[in-house]
C-alpha cells in the first residue's frame, strides 16, 4: 500500500529546506523515509522558487537550485484538476486545499493562521491539518 500524501506549505519548506528548523525534524524524516509521499502541483513549485528568490533569504543561485533539487527528489507532481468546495481567506493558500483535497485523505502541515483556522471543515472534508 502506497504512505499516504502529504503538503506541505512553503513555509514549512522553508522551515525544511533554509532554515533547518530543529521542530521540521520529525516531519523530514517520515518524508525521508517515505512513511508518507510528499506531494506538490505545479502552482506550488512556481511559489516556492519565487519565495527562495527573495533577497530576505540571501541565497545564491546554485544554493537556491540545491534547495530546490533536494525538494524535487523527495516529492512528486500531482496535476491539479479539482478545487475544494471549501474556499480560504487567503487565495495564496488555496492550492495547499485543493491538493489536498483532490488526494484526500491526506495530511496537511501547515504554520499558517489562515488554514488553521479551517482546521475542522478541512477534517470534515478528509484533509488532516497538522501544525507542529
Amino acid at each position: 500500500m502506497a504512505p499516504s500524501p502529504v503538503i506541505l506549505d512553503t513555509n514549512v519548506l522553508l522551515d525544511i529546506f533554509v532554515f533547518r528548523n530543529e521542530r521540521s525534524l520529525l516531519l523530514q524524516q517520515m518524508i525521508q523515509n517515505q512513511e508518507r509521499q510528499l506531494i506538490y502541483c505545479q502552482a506550488m513549485h512556481d511559489e516556492f522558487i519565487d519565495v527562495l528568490s527573495r533577497s530576505q533569504f540571501q541565497l545564491s543561485q546554485s544554493h537556491q537550485e540545491a534547495i530546490l533539487h533536494q525538494w524535487l527528489n523527495l516529492a512528486n507532481l500531482v496535476t491539479l484538476t479539482e478545487s475544494a468546495p471549501l474556499r480560504c481567506s487567503d487565495p495564496d493558500d488555496q492550492i495547499f486545499i485543493d491538493l489536498a483535497y483532490q488526494t484526500r485523505p491526506s495530511l496537511l502541515v501547515s504554520k499558517d493562521n489562515a488554514l488553521i483556522m479551517l482546521r475542522k471543515r478541512l477534517a470534515g472534508l478528509n484533509i488532516d491539518l497538522q501544525t507542529y
